[in-house]
């Protein structure tokens, strides 16, 4: 009965939510990486962050090394898996059978339902953020990278129905080009 009220609940939320962050999801996100990745004045303090470039295919990182390697994987190797409706509905299925078929759910359960985008609002960057200020994080995009990052680039710690999804070795040439 428990997960029965958790799982009307987290779909209540997931209708309001989904509906405002379609609106926002895509606010000039590829205006935004153009401007990111042109050349800043002198005069400009820049911080560079962990990220994934696009338009170069190269990866920043020192602590998040999985999760750019997730995103190189998905544009580069999966050909934008993330945003097809396979991966989408296998999410959904997975949550389904964590929270009506199993004993002990999987230890990705909560971390994916409590993920911006998914049953919660997108998370958008404050003022105080800098550059960052409105921008937009969350979605199936950064959950397909997070879900390569909790594993820690094992296989076996992702769930079973999302494995077909990532291509491990592909992922662990990746990390080992990158990896401090």
């Amino acid at each position: 009965m428990k997960k029965i009220i958790l799982f009307i609940f987290l779909f209540s939320l997931f209708i309001p939510f989904n509906v405002q962050a379609q609106d926002i999801e895509e606010c000039d996100r590829v205006e935004y990486i153009q401007v990111w990745e042109e050349a800043k004045p002198d005069d400009y303090v820049f911080v560079q962050l962990q990220h994934y470039s696009l338009s170069t295919g190269k990866i920043v990182c020192w602590d998040a090394c999985w999760h750019e390697v997730g995103h190189k994987l998905d544009y580069e190797v999966m050909d934008r898996v993330s945003q097809s409706d396979e991966f989408h509905e296998e999410v959904v299925n997975f949550l389904y059978i964590q929270m009506f078929l199993v004993e002990e759910p999987h230890p990705m359960t909560v971390d994916i339902l409590l993920f911006p985008g998914f049953f919660t609002d997108y998370h958008i960057f404050s003022d105080d953020a800098g550059d960052w200020a409105g921008y937009v994080w969350g979605g199936y995009e950064e959950l397909y990278a997070e879900i390569l990052d909790w594993s820690q680039g094992d296989i076996e710690a992702i769930p079973q129905n999302l494995q077909e999804f990532y291509d491990m070795d592909a992922a662990t040439q990746m990390y080992n080009q990158v990896a401090p």
